[in-house]
């Protein structure tokens, strides 16, 4: 009679510890599945603040000399001062010549590959030197700047 008792009271124990395991296994799944659907929530409103059902219209700003009129909440007409685009059309039609100085012209330099250099005894071993002559390449340089 003890020995039934005692495996009553370890059949009850173990009963119970399964029990416990399961709810604690319910509740991880439950949170599981409300944080997965928190990420997905969270994932759709940044998608929408970045990228909006209707993207905003595009509108460009009026040129120099243009007055804008409304009406109600339509867009903006432009009316034009015949005065003032007339400045803007002779001021875009001067044109200032460029002084380039020494500094600011842009220098290409064209690479040589690595088989064509040459080694020079005498040079250091940072020094090389290239099969084309330095005076070639200055006046290929002045010649491409005459062109601009």
């Amino acid at each position: 009679m003890a020995q039934m008792i005692e495996h009553f009271e370890i059949f009850v124990l173990c009963k119970i510890t399964f029990t416990l395991f399961r709810i604690t296994f319910a509740i991880i799944v439950l949170l599981s599945f409300s944080f997965s659907l928190l990420v997905i929530c969270v994932k759709k409103k940044t998608k929408k603040e970045k990228h909006p059902d209707s993207p905003p219209t595009l509108v460009t700003p009026p040129p120099q000399g243009a007055k804008l009129s409304w009406k109600g909440r339509q867009k903006p007409l432009v009316v034009f001062d015949e005065k003032l685009s007339d400045q803007s059309k002779k001021e875009k039609s001067v044109k200032i010549p460029k002084t380039v100085e020494e500094s600011e012209k842009i220098v290409k330099v064209k690479k040589v590959p690595s088989s064509q250099k040459v080694c020079d005894s005498s040079a250091s071993s940072k020094k090389r030197k290239s099969p084309k002559k330095k005076s070639e390449d200055v006046d290929e340089l002045k010649t491409e700047t005459e062109r601009e």
